[in-house]
C-alpha cells in the first residue's frame, strides 16, 4: 500500500474540511510499476469505479480524476473513521450524469448513502476536496490557477461592476483579481449544483482584503444567483497557494443570509 503522504487535511473552513493530494505522487503511483500499480488501485478503487479510471483514455484526465477520488475518500475515511486496508476501496464515490445534480458527487459506504456533501476540484499539479461539517450544508470547492486572462473570458465571467474594479489593474494583480471571483463563482455554482449553467457574469463577487486577516471575506450580489432564491446563508473563503487560488462556499438552509 503506498502511503498518500502528500494528502493533508485542515481544520474546518467555513463550514467543510478539505484535504489536498499532488498529482505528480499519484502519476508515479498510476503510470510506475504494473504490479504495484494494479494493487494500489484494488485497495483505493471500488470495482465502478475502477470502470470509469479503465475508460479515461487521457493520461492527465486519469491522474487528475484518481487524485481528486482519492483525496475526497481520504476526507470520507477520517470522517467515518473507517479502518484497514480496504478502507478506501468501500467507499465508492459518483457523479451523476442527468438531473439536477448532474457532475455533482456524491459518496457511498457499502450500501449507505453518504450523510455529508462533498466537492472536488484539481488544477495544476494540485487536486483538492471538500467534505460538509452537517448533513444540511450544501459546499462547492474550486482551485484554479492564478494566469493573465484575456478580455473575452472576462466578459463572460465577470459582471459590470466586476470589470470597472479590475480595470485599473494589470499584470500579476490583475490575474489575482480575475481568478479570486471566478474561483469564488465556480465554487459557489458547485455547491448550487447549477454548474456552468449558472450566469456568472450576473453575479458581482466583493472581495475585501483589508482586515489583515488570514483569508478575505467574500460576499455575492445579488442574493439570487440562480433559477430560484437561496434561502441560507452563504459563506464563502478564499485562500491563495503558491500559483493557486481556491475557493470554499457553503450554503447552510435556514439560517439567516
Amino acid at each position: 500500500m503506498v502511503a498518500l503522504r502528500d494528502v493533508r487535511a485542515d481544520a474546518a473552513r467555513g463550514g467543510v474540511s478539505s484535504a489536498w493530494l499532488s498529482v505528480p505522487e499519484v502519476a508515479a503511483v498510476l503510470e510506475g510499476d504494473a504490479t504495484r500499480a494494479r494493487r494500489c488501485l484494488e485497495l483505493w478503487l471500488a470495482p465502478v469505479e475502477r470502470a470509469t479510471l479503465d475508460r479515461l483514455s487521457v493520461p492527465k484526465r486519469r491522474r487528475e480524476w484518481l487524485a481528486g477520488r482519492l483525496a475526497a475518500k481520504e476526507l470520507v475515511r477520517r470522517r467515518h473513521r473507517l479502518a484497514g486496508d480496504d478502507a478506501l476501496r468501500r467507499i465508492e464515490i459518483e457523479a451523476p450524469q442527468a438531473g439536477p445534480s448532474k457532475g455533482k458527487p456524491r459518496y457511498r459506504i457499502g450500501d449507505a448513502p453518504g450523510r455529508f456533501d462533498l466537492s472536488i476540484s484539481h488544477s495544476g499539479d494540485c487536486a483538492i476536496a471538500a467534505l460538509a461539517n452537517t448533513p444540511e450544508d450544501r459546499i462547492g470547492i474550486d482551485l484554479e490557477q492564478i494566469v493573465v486572462r484575456d478580455a473575452s473570458f472576462e466578459a463572460l465571467a465577470l459582471s459590470a461592476r466586476e470589470r470597472a474594479v479590475v480595470a485599473p489593474l494589470a499584470g500579476e494583480a490583475r490575474a489575482v483579481a480575475v481568478t479570486q471571483r471566478w474561483v469564488a463563482k465556480e465554487a459557489l455554482s458547485k455547491a448550487i449544483g447549477a454548474g456552468l449553467r449558472l450566469r456568472f457574469e450576473r453575479i458581482t463577487v466583493h472581495v475585501d482584503d483589508r482586515g489583515g486577516g488570514e483569508a478575505p471575506s467574500v460576499r455575492f450580489e445579488p442574493p439570487i444567483v440562480h433559477d430560484t432564491p437561496i434561502t441560507g446563508a452563504i459563506r464563502a473563503r478564499l485562500a491563495r497557494v503558491g500559483a493557486l487560488c481556491v475557493a470554499w462556499v457553503t450554503i447552510r438552509p435556514g439560517a439567516a443570509p
